[in-house]
């Protein structure tokens, strides 16, 4: 490699670094939606059971809405090395975003030289829906990869008549990868096809690449007649409202490429097909190919069913508008203007878009994600600390926009007792109706938990909702998750008889304790959640103290809190820090004591006949990792 060489490729580096920054900082920025969350189940990931790779692929095939398995598959191997958050499986479609950027390189310098190479994987990392899906569990990042690297390869083999099996072998495992990664993947080796079809000679090698792509086009044949049928009604099926025009089919594509800039990208474009040649003849062609091959797959399907309802079906087009334009940038820098000007400028642009969702949302048919905030710490609380028969009311997503969080939240929340329901999916009109359809909901919940945005206008009827949870339950704890989540639970306000007693005097007065929940939050915070109530003497002068004590009942730690002033049943949320405790069992128990002589007060259960001045709550164990 030449020092020329090396310093041209030096340039890639920013560029790649720019577009891991503004990848790296969405993997967090939003809850999971719909797809993504069934990317968890397609890949078998936990909390699924867990299959080895042969019966994934088995699961994968027998499912009513078949996905092809290259994508799922690879999720699944990679998670077990890397783990199964949303972070961690969305970081592998940056890895394949970045490589997409890396090989677009090697294809545009393959075809058209060193300078468009560049140009070209610049226009790839400035599109703003493109590091969209970079941030996606889904597959369409490796549908792009392969697609670059296949069209690689097979330039590599058919034009330049490369030597070795290990291209043939590149071509033909990327080649079938590719195929079972998206039933659109397919318009990239039928562009590849195509051009084939229109070179010299008819040679050996020819006939060698003919039977290459036709064998790993075969080879989907099995998988594809009993994924077919069923795609084909699951996109029938309510999908012609939302599908798009092959006009607009065609407008969407290049608006979300250009993001936003339509006039710009087709400016270049103009610019690359005017008089003039793409390296060589045959590489302006197989582009030109590519790009119209899609194109028209994709409207010819479109005639038989209304599938086509987001952009995002045709990223492979990527690929071949990204070379275009990089011409286009050749063209001007050839008539004297700065082509680094051009450059920076779509890149600007595309940092711009892709610095939040809006632009990738703003699209026709485009889903509205949640940012997370401190949803997901909020969403992990709800797991630790819910519990059977708890109820919990969700106002996270924008007003209309409830059906798409549906799947996302059964994903976060499956198999936990609890009921959940986002308020705006409540269907009454009237405030009677409605009443009557949260009581049915909340009927007898333990707790009820209330999450919702306060940067979001509310939910049809909310104020009605909370009026009437506090007809039959009382506030217990209220905190700002972040600057936007507010979360609340509440306690049955009438509930039985106190779980214990603490006798104040002869004259009747006493401290009355409902413990509603005892739970461990994560490993380094124990919740209590309780009911006080106090009667014939005055609150303030009592307090509640948690103590963690060991096997041999030494106080480890202790926290102390003064007991809730209220005329009538008060609740409120106790907590105690076990983080950083050495390996051993402990024991988390509950005083009541005089705030002035720290004297205990004796307590009394009738359920289990137990007296004494310190409640256990819960056992503790930290075991070694």
């Amino acid at each position: 490699m030449n020092r020329s060489h090396r310093v041209h490729w030096a340039w890639l580096v920013p560029v790649l670094l720019l577009v891991t920054f503004l990848t790296i900082r969405l993997l967090n920025y939003d809850l999971l939606w719909g797809d993504e969350a069934r990317t968890y189940q397609e890949a078998n990931l936990p909390p699924y059971s867990p299959l080895n790779l042969i019966d994934l692929l088995g699961d994968l095939l027998h499912r009513w809405l078949i996905p092809l398995p290259s994508y799922f598959v690879l999720v699944n191997v990679w998670q077990r090395f890397v783990g199964d958050s949303p972070f961690a499986i969305r970081a592998l479609s940056m890895l394949l975003g970045l490589l997409t950027i890396a090989a677009t390189y090697r294809l545009g310098r393959a075809l058209a030289g060193r300078q468009i190479s560049l140009y070209a994987a610049a226009f790839m990392a400035g599109s703003g829906l493109f590091v969209f899906y970079m941030h996606e569990a889904r597959p369409y990042a490796l549908l792009l990869l392969l697609s670059v690297i296949t069209a690689w390869a097979y330039w590599r083999l058919a034009i330049h008549r490369a030597h070795g099996w290990l291209t043939w072998a590149l071509f033909a495992i990327a080649l079938v990868a590719l195929i079972y990664t998206h039933y659109l993947a397919v318009m990239t080796p039928l562009a590849l096809g195509l051009f084939h079809l229109l070179q010299r000679p008819r040679d050996r090698r020819w006939w060698q690449v003919v039977m290459t792509l036709l064998a790993a086009g075969l080879s989907i044949v099995p998988w594809a007649s009993v994924g077919i049928p069923n795609v084909m009604r699951a996109v029938s099926d309510g999908r012609d409202v939302l599908a798009l025009s092959p006009p607009e089919i065609v407008a969407a594509t290049f608006h979300a490429f250009a993001n936003g800039g339509v006039a710009i990208s087709m400016l270049l474009i103009a610019l690359a097909l005017w008089r003039g040649r793409f390296g060589n003849a045959s590489s302006l062609l197989l582009v030109l190919i590519w790009l119209l091959t899609g194109f028209s797959l994709v409207i010819v399907i479109n005639n038989f069913t209304l599938a086509f309802i987001h952009v995002r079906y045709l990223l492979p087009l990527w690929t071949p508008l990204a070379l275009l334009s990089a011409y286009g940038v050749y063209r001007l820098a050839q008539r004297g203007v700065p082509a680094l000007l051009p450059v920076f400028l779509w890149l600007g642009v595309g940092t711009v878009a892709a610095w939040t969702l809006d632009f990738a949302t703003s699209l026709p048919n485009s889903e509205t994600p949640i940012e997370a905030g401190a949803l997901p710490d909020v969403i992990a609380m709800l797991r630790v600390e819910s519990a059977q028969g708890d109820f919990i009311a969700f106002h996270i997503a924008e007003p209309g926009t409830e059906q798409a969080q549906i799947v996302p939240l059964e994903h976060y929340l499956q198999w936990l007792p609890v009921s959940f329901v986002q308020l705006g999916q409540l269907g009454s009109v009237t405030e009677a109706d409605y009443r009557q359809e949260v009581q049915s909901l909340v009927t007898n919940a333990p707790l009820v938990w209330v999450v919702h945005r306060t940067d979001i206008p509310p939910a049809p009827f909310q104020d009605v909702f909370t009026a009437h949870l506090a007809e039959d339950y009382i506030l217990c704890d209220q905190w700002q998750a972040d600057s936007r989540a507010e979360v609340a639970v509440y306690a049955n306000a009438n509930p039985d008889a106190p779980d214990v007693t603490y006798p104040l005097g002869d004259d009747g007065s006493e401290i009355a304790l409902w413990l509603h929940r005892a739970r461990r939050y994560d490993p380094g915070i124990g919740m209590v959640t309780a009911g006080w109530h106090v009667t014939g003497a005055n609150a303030e002068t009592y307090a509640v103290a948690l103590h963690l004590v060991d096997e041999a009942g030494k106080l480890i730690r202790q926290s102390d809190e003064p007991l809730p002033v209220a005329e009538t049943l008060a609740c409120d949320r106790h907590q105690i820090d076990l983080a950083g405790l050495p390996i051993g069992a402990y024991r988390l128990e509950l005083i009541v004591y005089e705030r002035e002589t720290g004297r205990p007060l004796v307590g009394i259960r009738p359920a289990d006949g137990w007296q004494g001045n310190r409640l256990l709550l819960m056992s503790v164990n930290f075991l070694p990792k």
